[in-house]
């Protein structure tokens, strides 16, 4: 289709691959959705070398930019993590000071290491974009933009241009 477009993404941490997500469900021609990411895959437990080995909290916003693209991608992304409704802030053994406890009606936070949500997200996005006819998605790890050219559409990467 000659109006199609095809998009790069920057960046296959959460927002990138939300965007990507997004993107692959929205009425907007998308022909090609390509996500360059200049980590390994995270997925790949023998060159994950503690890159993104942090615990984030998903709360209220973090669950809702998930639930953006549907109830689906966060069971998914949830069952990645584990549930928490108290919080404490530890400065040493003894000091800490309470920064929530359990709240009737209210969700609990999920922490998650940024492995699993990334890994979460990716294993939906291959899904989903496998079974979709209207575009096609693929993420190129290990690699590095060199340059990009907006008024020409170029992007150069350690892989080609």
């Amino acid at each position: 289709k000659e109006f199609d477009l095809n998009v790069a993404i920057v960046g296959a941490g959460p927002s990138g691959l939300l965007l990507a997500h997004k993107l692959l469900q929205s009425n907007i021609p998308v022909a090609n959705i390509d996500v360059f990411e200049s980590r390994s895959d995270p997925r790949d437990i023998k060159k994950q070398q503690g890159s993104r080995a942090y615990a984030l909290g998903l709360g209220i916003r973090g669950r809702s930019a998930v639930r953006t693209v549907d109830e689906e991608l966060w069971a998914a992304v949830k069952k990645r993590g584990f549930e928490c409704e108290r919080f404490r802030l530890h400065f040493t053994q003894k000091l800490n000071v309470k920064l929530r406890d359990r709240e009737e009606g209210v969700e609990p936070s999920v922490l998650i290491y940024q492995t699993d949500l990334c890994s979460g997200l990716l294993d939906e996005l291959e899904i989903r974009s496998s079974e979709s006819s209207k575009c096609t998605v693929k993420v190129h790890y290990d690699t590095f933009i060199k340059q990009v050219d907006l008024a020409n559409a170029i992007l150069e990467t350690n892989e080609h241009k």
